[in-house]
């Protein structure tokens, strides 16, 4: 009950809010995606680890909402990556990594997106709507 957005399963916060994703972290998603796609290696390059803990401090302090106007594109991208990375389960169930391998390596190349599009039917609810 102590963490707010980090490491807290979707299922919790589909509970709790009934979106799979922390308000803020949509949030975050939305700042890169309409003021930061003209950023070279968003993902790639990494932010200030000060700048991007106190990020996070906000987040867990105020889970329905974070401003992140102004802030540094690469510090928001490293936090989604921290959030996602700190999820006890990730988003592609460890149960059906084996299945998503097995697709790409047994699978004629033309049918890969028919089969990844019939393994997502077999993620958990939540996860499929992140």
């Amino acid at each position: 009950r102590d963490k707010n957005v980090f490491g807290v399963p979707p299922i919790i916060n589909v509970q709790r809010t009934g979106q799979p994703l922390p308000q803020s972290i949509q949030q975050a998603m939305r700042f890169l995606r309409s003021q930061c796609m003209g950023q070279v290696g968003i993902f790639r390059k990494s932010g200030v680890k000060s700048r991007i803990q106190v990020l996070r401090q906000l987040n867990e302090a105020s889970p329905d909402g974070v401003n992140y106007e102004g802030q540094n594109a690469y510090d928001v991208a490293d936090l989604l990556k921290q959030y996602f990375r700190d999820l006890p389960e990730p988003i592609f169930t460890s149960k059906l990594t084996d299945t998503f391998l097995q697709i790409y390596l047994y699978v004629p190349k033309g049918q890969h997106l028919q089969a990844v599009q019939a393994a997502f039917l077999l993620l958990p609810d939540e996860n499929r709507e992140v």
